[in-house]
């Protein structure tokens, strides 16, 4: 089903008093739950993240936003006749002989005359012409005897019009953004409406294909080459590969959004790496060289005598890459595990240690027991 018969709102799980940034982030859930890349053959899923895409390229957008609130399904056909020049609460731009009062008219002044060739400056325009041309959404604009009407017939010339910037998000592994990739993705994009040209009428009547807009939602795959070094929230603009602009003037750009899938090790916090390594309680209590992951390899760390579980210890330039071509550092997390008794010889040397050792680890904890 189109999404334009469906409400954007209830679509995007958003109220109609909806933020813009609450309507990122709906749009962002939606998008990431229905993406192609996720549900490979599902033409379902395809289906519904391209109405979510459509609904956002709606919502984010100020003014069809206002149009879609006024006018709600038709609030295409509203825009194709804002461009043409009629206003509904001043009717059609320019000006006239004379205004009055009538059906369609307005009700201020005298010697009006109505919208059917009778004066005014509409002679021979009939409303069933103007009708044809904006369909059932100048049944919105008719409020009874009173309403403005235009007092002459000027089309406001349509300016020509940079297209909108087009928004989307790419997932990316840690590796796939610690050293740069390629990717391909698929966009929800508007274009030119090749039924009319862009222009949203067929003759004298509304292009049936874009219902007027003058723009239709095409998906188009496009590469996108991934600088090393991107982090989560990292924006990357493509200039000229957005909506294509109308009656000749520049697209818009594409903006892509970077979202990092979380990785079993590194942890990544602004341009450090963090790490968690599990060490043994005779490393931590007598110190040990140990080998510690790093994002190009294992890298050997000293561990000083007398270390404890929850220690941090830092080992410089081994994090994320930074722009002057440096790199952050790497946090390893010292995490104490007790290896289990598996054989005999380790169960005496444990027994061995109990007999040898004289501390109480619970001595602090008993001394604040009482409340």
């Amino acid at each position: 089903m189109p999404a334009a018969t469906q409400d954007y709102y209830e679509l995007l799980g958003v109220s109609r008093s909806a933020t813009p940034d609450d309507i990122k982030r709906a749009y962002r859930k939606q998008a990431i739950k229905h993406h192609p890349d996720r549900n490979k053959g599902n033409k379902q899923a395809e289906a519904r993240f391209k109405q979510v895409n459509e609904a956002y390229q709606i919502l984010s957008d100020p003014k069809r936003r206002s149009l879609y609130d006024k006018y709600g399904a038709d609030w295409k056909q509203a825009e194709a006749a804002e461009k043409a020049g009629f206003n509904p609460d001043q009717g059609w731009s320019g000006a006239g002989a004379g205004a009055g009062r009538g059906p369609y008219t307005s009700g201020q002044g005298a010697g009006a005359r109505d919208w059917h060739g009778h004066g005014g400056g509409m002679e021979g325009v009939d409303l069933g012409d103007l009708e044809s041309m904006f369909g059932g959404v100048f049944d919105r604009f008719r409020t009874g005897e009173g309403n403005e009407a235009g007092r002459g017939r000027r089309r406001a010339a349509e300016r020509p019009e940079r297209g909108q910037d087009v928004q989307g998000e790419i997932w990316l592994t840690m590796s796939e953004a610690y050293h740069g990739t390629r990717k391909d993705i698929s966009l929800q994009v508007q274009e030119p409406c090749p039924e009319c040209g862009g222009t949203g009428r067929k003759g004298r009547r509304v292009c049936p294909t874009c219902q007027g807009a003058g723009a239709v939602i095409r998906t188009r795959k496009i590469t996108v080459k991934v600088p090393a070094g991107v982090r989560e929230g990292s924006k990357i603009r493509l200039a000229g590969q957005g909506s294509p602009g109308m009656a000749g003037s520049p697209a818009g750009d594409l903006f892509i959004m970077v979202r990092l899938q979380p990785h079993p090790v590194f942890t990544l916090k602004g341009d450090d790496l963090h790490v968690n390594l599990p060490v043994t309680p005779w490393e931590l209590a007598l110190g040990a060289k140990v080998d510690v992951p790093t994002a190009t390899g294992l890298v050997e760390m000293t561990i000083p005598a007398g270390s404890k579980t929850g220690q941090t210890l830092r080992l410089r330039g081994q994090g994320w890459p930074m722009r002057e071509g440096s790199r952050g550092d790497l946090y390893v997390h010292l995490t104490a595990t007790v290896p289990p008794a598996t054989n005999e010889a380790q169960r005496r040397a444990y027994e061995e240690l109990a007999r040898a050792s004289d501390v109480d680890v619970r001595q602090e904890i008993k001394a604040q027991a009482l409340l």
